[in-house]
């Protein structure tokens, strides 16, 4: 009799964990069911709200190039972009020849959001310094820069939102760039700044770039953290257009980590994967 009862019972909590198993794996599905509900939305409400536009015709790179003028020399006042030195209002330096930009647009007011765009390789001698290398000199560790095929780096330079999109509103009214509302729903997700880096995920693909490099502030560089966008150090802070910081990164190794930390923004970077092709030499 003792034995029966000792089957009946071990029967009895095999079917017990049989039943939490499958209750933890529906919670599991309606989770992972719950998160892509949840992805797909932000995606939709990002094209709804949101136009990536090359700049490839004069109007649209002078469109670019009026944007820069307005916040770098108008707005923000930044040294070496005084107005004087743009009498025609168009923001341009020797780096525009070798560069592909891009724009963004908001479709329900058909206003212009930002701008940014890469500094390509020059295709005749690769190995002439981007101009993030000129400025920091000795101080950059170019060590991987050299380690890879120049003609798929790529320097992210200009990446700017006029003053309606820089900021965003938190819960408490106040203007917060880095408010945690901005990762809670669409409506304070900062939609502008990965509209601009999604363009620049477009224009990385056409341009068959495998490689980022960058000169980012502070601010910028704590709030890409907080998006789950790391790029690796490659020297200390310096003075380029203010205070920056060199970063170097490899865009596989970049979206992969974006697609673990945070799916929701890779789906936009990536239209849900439709942009994220890199090359193959």
């Amino acid at each position: 009799m003792n034995a029966v009862r000792g089957i009946r019972y071990l029967c009895c909590r095999l079917r017990q964990a049989s039943a939490r198993s499958q209750r933890r794996a529906n919670s599991a599905e309606g989770s992972e069911r719950l998160l892509n509900n949840c992805v797909s939305e932000i995606v939709r409400y990002f094209n709804d709200q949101f136009e990536i536009v090359a700049a490839d015709t004069p109007e649209l790179q002078q469109q670019a190039f009026r944007i820069r003028f307005s916040v770098y020399s108008e707005e923000l006042c930044l040294p070496g972009f005084e107005p004087w030195r743009y009498p025609d209002g168009l923001e341009t330096d020797a780096y525009d020849e070798q560069s592909a930009q891009s724009l963004l647009r908001h479709k329900p007011t058909a206003s212009w959001v930002g701008t940014v765009r890469l500094i390509l390789a020059r295709p005749r001698d690769t190995a002439v310094p981007f101009p993030l290398e000129a400025a920091a000199g000795s101080a950059l560790d170019s060590t991987n820069l050299y380690a890879v095929n120049r003609r798929h780096v790529a320097e992210i330079s200009r990446l700017i939102l006029t003053e309606p999109y820089r900021h965003l509103h938190g819960p408490d009214g106040t203007k917060s760039p880095t408010s945690k509302a901005v990762f809670t729903d669409h409506r304070h997700f900062h939609l502008p700044l990965l509209g601009l880096l999604a363009a620049t995920m477009q224009l990385t693909v056409d341009n068959r770039i495998t490689h980022w490099l960058a000169g980012i502030e502070p601010p910028l560089k704590r709030l890409l953290v907080r998006l789950g966008i790391e790029l690796t150090p490659i020297g200390p802070e310096i003075s380029y257009g203010g205070v920056r910081r060199p970063y170097f990164g490899e865009v596989s190794a970049v979206m992969e980590n974006l697609k673990k930390q945070n799916p929701r923004v890779w789906e936009i970077l990536s239209d849900q994967g439709r942009r994220y092709r890199l090359p193959v030499d």
